[in-house]
């Protein structure tokens, strides 16, 4: 399965002549940044995951879902910046994702404990 996005990947990183449009390209290296994120972090390789999804919202910041694990594996490696940042963004796209939201609040108490500690 891995392999399988992998060899999407490259064939839509090249330039080959290949008769797709560029920003048919785009989504498709967004897409495939995005799920080998989610295959990473199902198999428990946290730090990739958040690399590939970081990669994804290079590519398309519209995705509040990707933030959102953007924000879930930043609080995973103790990176409260990134997660609150990530947590933001998610927001900005969807004002109604409750699950970003609530994350963000919980980020929010971190940092205030570790500022007036």
């Amino acid at each position: 399965m891995l392999s399988f996005w992998l060899t999407i990947f490259v064939q839509a990183s090249k330039g080959d002549g290949e008769k797709v449009a560029p920003p048919m390209k785009v989504k498709l290296r967004y897409l495939c940044f995005k799920n080998l994120a989610a295959i990473q972090e199902a198999r428990g390789r946290e730090r990739l995951a958040l690399k590939n999804y970081l990669r994804a919202t290079e590519l398309d910041t519209s995705d509040g879902v990707v933030w959102y694990h953007v924000g879930c594996l930043a609080c995973q490696e103790n990176n409260l910046a990134l997660a609150r940042y990530a947590f933001e963004k998610g927001l900005v796209v969807n004002s109604k994702n409750w699950l970003c939201l609530e994350k963000l609040a919980q980020v929010c108490a971190k940092i205030a404990r570790f500022t007036f500690d």
